[in-house]
């Protein structure tokens, strides 16, 4: 229960994870776990339409932070790396690459998350949510365009989707690090 009471907003905690447990008694363990996904869920996006303007400034922290992560990381590993010709299917580049994204995004959530305490994680929401639509939007372009299913091609689509779960998933735990209330239930 502490994993969720992180995620809600502080002044909802007590009461809306007490009632779930209260019942839960009574109820499966299946039902428990909808029932406090569907509490964050609902309770973020009431957070998030009754704070339009938080919501574009948390999105804007976010594209902020990357883009400065990016900058100078980025930078820096193409001024200190030498990798050198490279053939396109080499694995353990793209890995790296991926894990470079991954912690920028993870960075990017923690900055939300840190900057909209009283929000929990409703405000790393929208900006996790647009990460996933930008790669879900990759994944479906390069499906739609794709000429032959070509063991390349397989793998490079399986990427595409690997990187459309990880992305928005690295900006919820960089949010979820950041929120930090371990006080309560």
């Amino acid at each position: 229960m502490r994993f969720f009471a992180r995620l809600l907003p502080s002044h909802d905690v007590d009461a809306l994870i007490g009632d779930i447990l209260e019942e839960s008694h009574r109820r499966s363990r299946i039902w428990r776990w909808y029932q406090l996904v569907a509490l964050v869920v609902v309770i973020s996006g009431r957070v998030v339409r009754a704070h339009p303007m938080l919501t574009l400034r948390a999105i804007a922290i976010g594209v902020a932070v990357f883009l400065a992560y990016f900058q100078v990381f980025g930078i820096w590993i193409l001024n200190n790396v030498r990798l050198g010709p490279l053939p396109a299917s080499n694995a353990a580049l793209w890995l790296l690459v991926q894990l470079f994204f991954c912690l920028g995004l993870a960075a990017s959530g923690w900055a939300i998350g840190r900057l909209h305490l009283a929000q929990g994680i409703a405000m790393v929401l929208p900006f996790a949510i647009l990460m996933a639509v930008l790669g879900l939007s990759d994944f479906v372009r390069s499906a739609l365009t794709l000429h032959s299913w070509s063991m390349f091609e397989t793998f490079k689509l399986a990427g595409l989707l690997a990187k459309s779960i990880s992305f928005p998933g690295s900006v919820l735990v960089g949010g979820y690090w950041a929120i930090g209330r371990v006080d309560t239930v």
